[in-house]
């Protein structure tokens, strides 16, 4: 038994022989070590980061359509790695709360980016064309969250009376 599920139930256990034991059963016992074996089934965290993901869309969906917006999977055929508003927005929010130093809605002040400029303009100008040296940016939010919420796509057609 793993060590978390036996400190459970060592717990229910205890509480249990606190009261009288002349009103103790054999089924008392196993109800005791089934209910502290389920809480501690349910309260285990997963190791699938995805179910996270999938609750953090679906709520962020919730609050958007409260609000009076409208959460699309916008897509674009002719830019393969366009994204939506409402798929930028679940990204920067989650990369912010994820590293708060990220200053994502914080613009950086001009004694700040005068460092960053003078080590921008140092290279020969064939390299300066090539900032990026290591692999593209990868989404935290896969199109298969959205998808897995079942956002829907909205056009924006004007609609009839």
């Amino acid at each position: 038994m793993h060590p978390i599920d036996r400190a459970a139930v060592e717990e229910g256990l205890q509480k249990l022989t606190r009261g009288p034991p002349a009103s103790l059963t054999v089924l008392d016992v196993f109800s005791a070590i089934a209910h502290a074996l389920t809480v501690a089934a349910i309260t285990e965290p997963k190791e699938d980061g995805g179910d996270l993901l999938t609750a953090y869309v679906a709520d962020v969906e919730k609050l958007w359509r409260r609000a009076g917006f409208r959460p699309s999977r916008v897509r674009n055929a002719s830019k393969s790695k366009y994204r939506g508003p409402y798929h930028r927005f679940l990204e920067l929010v989650l990369i912010d709360q994820l590293d708060p130093r990220s200053r994502l809605f914080d613009p950086l002040r001009e004694d700040e980016l005068k460092p960053a400029r003078k080590i921008h303009a140092s290279p020969p100008k064939q390299l300066r064309g090539r900032p990026r040296v290591g692999p593209g940016y990868s989404w935290l939010i896969s199109e298969h969250y959205l998808k897995t919420v079942k956002t829907p796509i909205e056009k924006t057609v004007v609609k009839t009376p």
